[in-house]
């Protein structure tokens, strides 16, 4: 199978690749904003579809949407509901869902013609889900009060990052895993290609997909990993990617992403919020369905290690913490101190401390807190590596050493008690104590310099650039910034 994917993101204007294997064939039509209109079959049988998109904002004119942009009918499923931070909560009317303060779904209870069923999930420290449990309530009876049993439904092993095992206890044999666990194979996008698993007393059972997730040889059982490490919902045929939930029919997300910044002025494929991995679906994912505007994942240990050298610049200046602000300047407006957030925002952006005036940073008001790192960054679920964001609750910097073990030895940060300081983490230590409760964050690079070069701007990068808080004004929440709107 081949794609001219690389010519489509030089292009602004309306474009067409295709696609194609020994038995069937396919062309895709977008418009200029990266929305998927046509997929035609040129050979053999594979998915269709047709539908038009308002290049006001991005919605398509053949799906309903509420006021915060998201998608409450599309094909197939007439019904779906929200809840104030834009999570579906309700499908059909009778499908119901429920969340933890890291997006992460914990609840699901299926309706399926009269038979309901409820599951939790557990998840491992990195994120991925290791373990579904069915929930059964029984009515108080004589001498014993109400009670709740939980049953094993699957679970799942992960290896740096990666599923590598799925196991369901009602198989009716162990296979040569033991407990029911069988491996799995995926492919470079993280899909589920070869899923032992699926097949009663041992075999082979090979999934595929079509580009953009659709299931090709008929259809496996659902309530897995499926396309590119989503989990695919029986009752609706969408997949679970944890911020949010992606439709393979239509290519695209059924929320904006999350993330209020998310429009690069440079880079238009951006604008479009719904857009799934910049429509390149053989070649990139979306693992988190996050995406910081204007910048991709590290992919070498050189990023990584530019990334650490812009943070250690600072060290040794004789800054300062400021407080309540990402930066301190004097009246000269040299700068004085700077915290945690802040560093972090000059090292990814590729800003190494300097003396000269102004100093170089992004605007104020495009730097982030802490806080908001879960939502601009994926979770390193390989485990620890160097130059990793290490984010602490209230604190974070950038991971400098990491033992043979895999535990941190070292960070660099900016503490309120020293400013911009190297730290090494040795044992019974203040912050070895912390370790148990930090995280490890993917970090992420420009992905292309900064075209003012002068002025006001940053003359290397500007992390997150934000001119505009579409969300916030209902009837424009997916449309484009204020002045950013193409020309098309």
């Amino acid at each position: 199978m081949s794609f001219a994917s690389g010519a489509r993101k030089e292009r602004a204007d309306a474009s067409r690749w295709a696609a194609s294997s020994a038995g069937w064939g396919t062309a895709y039509v977008y418009d200029g904003m990266g929305n998927l209109l046509q997929k035609n079959v040129t050979a053999g049988s594979a998915p269709s579809l047709a539908r038009t998109v308002n290049l006001a904002n991005n919605g398509s004119l053949s799906e309903g949407y509420d006021f915060n942009g998201n998608t409450i009918s599309t094909l197939g499923i007439p019904s779906m509901a929200y809840d104030m931070q834009n999570r579906m909560v309700q499908l059909y009317g009778w499908n119901h869902y429920a969340y933890n303060a890291s997006n992460q779904r914990v609840w699901r209870l299926v309706n399926n013609n009269g038979t309901v069923t409820e599951e939790f999930y557990l998840y491992g420290v990195n994120g991925s889900r290791v373990a579904t449990y069915t929930l059964q309530f029984n009515p108080p009876g004589s001498g014993y009060a109400a009670f709740a049993t939980a049953t094993v439904k699957d679970y799942s092993v992960y290896f740096a990052g990666r599923l590598i095992a799925h196991g369901e206890p009602d198989l009716g044999y162990d296979g040569v895993y033991g407990n029911g666990i069988q491996a799995v194979s995926t492919d470079q996008v993280g899909s589920a290609i070869d899923d032992k698993s699926l097949v009663f007393g041992g075999g082979d059972t090979y999934q595929q997909f079509y580009p953009w997730g659709e299931e090709k040889f008929g259809s496996s059982p659902n309530d897995r990993v499926k396309f590119a490490t989503y989990r695919r919902d029986s009752e609706s045929g969408i997949d679970y990617a944890w911020n949010r939930y992606y439709n393979n029919a239509t290519g695209r997300f059924l929320t904006p992403d999350p993330y209020k910044g998310s429009a690069d002025p440079y880079n238009p494929q951006n604008w479009n919020r719904y857009g799934y991995g910049l429509d390149d679906p053989e070649g990139t994912n979306d693992s988190w369905a996050l995406c910081p505007p204007g910048y991709v994942p590290v992919t070498t240990a050189k990023q990584r290690q530019q990334i650490i050298s812009a943070a250690e610049s600072y060290v040794g200046q004789g800054l300062g913490h400021p407080g309540s602000s990402h930066c301190l300047f004097n009246s000269g407006g040299t700068l004085q101190g700077i915290d945690c957030s802040g560093l972090l925002a000059q090292a990814l952006a590729g800003i190494p401390f300097s003396s000269t005036l102004p100093f170089d940073q992004p605007p104020s008001k495009d730097q982030f807190t802490t806080s908001q790192v879960p939502t601009l960054f994926s979770p390193d679920t390989s485990g620890w590596q160097v130059g990793d964001i290490i984010l602490f609750p209230g604190h974070a910097g950038i991971v400098t050493g990491v033992s043979a073990s895999g535990q941190v030895t070292s960070f660099v940060g900016s503490q309120s008690s020293t400013g911009p300081a190297d730290v090494a983490i040795t044992p019974g230590s203040y912050w070895a104590k912390r370790l148990s409760s930090a995280r490890p964050y993917i970090p992420c690079v420009p992905a292309e310099p900064n075209p003012f070069g002068e002025g006001g701007a940053s003359s290397s990068h500007i992390l997150f650039f934000a001119p505009g808080d579409p969300v916030d004004t209902p009837g424009v929440w997916y449309g484009f910034l204020p002045g950013m709107e193409p020309e098309i």
